[in-house]
Formats: C-alpha cells, structure tokens, sequence
C-alpha cells in the first residue's frame, strides 16, 4: 500500500471534499504522476 505524506493527504482531502480550484507546487521529481495515480486507484 502507498504511504502518502501529512501534505499529500490534505491534497486527497480537498479533492474529495472541497469546491474550487487548486494548485499544487512542487518540484521536479517530487512524484506528483506518482501520486496522482495512487489517487485515482484510491477514489
């Protein structure tokens, strides 16, 4: 199972939970395609 970090879970949350538009600030080979895959597995 993936082990997400405290930020990357506020990002699950907002997208579950939350309206609006967000913006997500990170550098090169943070894992942003990474994560974004294990959220779409997860929801």
């Amino acid at each position: 199972m993936l082990k997400f970090t405290t930020e990357q879970d506020e990002i699950f949350y907002f997208v579950k939970n939350d309206t609006g538009h967000g913006i997500i600030d990170a550098v090169a080979g943070a894992g942003k395609n990474n994560y974004y895959h294990g959220m779409c597995k997860i929801y």
